[in-house]
């Protein structure tokens, strides 16, 4: 397989994608969806396939998967305009370019456009491909757990100032509250 990165990543998977996943593949080939398919069938991933560009475009918007696959070619829409359309709203998606255009223009244009990886077909290494698309969403799955963790830090610290300040103003009534009934008595 001829690769622009190596699909090698620094830590390697260590087999903890264990929350429901998904993977859109957006290909005119249909051998590439089942391979995909046949990849992650016993893994807790929903495997998204899309033929063309408005396709992969609707089912990126309605199941919003965590990796998105696109083809550099295809019909009505090529892979790089798929990718500029996503990037403007999720630009920390990671999108993996799979294709068959090896020329250094188009490897250049997918990663201009924010590819997480440029991948050239034909894929001998069916294996490492699975280990590495499963490596790469472990790793959301870790920044989604910290990012679930510093929301709930800052949301456990609003509340706690928030309780000070409702105290604050619930000492603040009572002491007001106090002069009114002395006033009146």
């Amino acid at each position: 397989m001829t690769i622009a990165r190596t699909l090698q990543s620094p830590r390697g998977y260590n087999g903890t994608v264990t929350k429901q996943s998904g993977i859109l593949i957006a290909d005119d080939d249909a051998q590439m969806h089942d391979i995909v398919r046949l990849l992650f069938e016993h893994d807790p991933i929903d495997v998204l396939s899309a033929v063309n560009g408005a396709s992969a475009l609707r089912l990126w918007q309605e199941k919003m998967p965590d990796v998105v696959l696109l083809d550099v070619r295809m019909p009505d829409m090529d892979g790089f305009e798929i990718c500029r359309r996503i990037r403007m709203v999720a630009p920390e998606l990671p999108i993996i370019f799979i294709t068959a255009y090896a020329d250094r223009d188009y490897i250049r244009c997918g990663y201009q456009l924010g590819a997480y990886n440029y991948i050239v077909k034909p894929i001998e290494d069916l294996v490492g491909l699975r280990y590495y698309l499963l490596n790469v969403l472990e790793h959301i799955q870790r920044r989604h757990s910290r990012l679930r963790e510093v929301y709930r830090i800052v949301r456990d610290n609003q509340l706690r100032v928030r309780s000070r300040d409702l105290h604050e103003a619930i000492v603040m009534m009572e002491h007001d509250l106090g002069i009114i009934r002395k006033g009146r008595a």
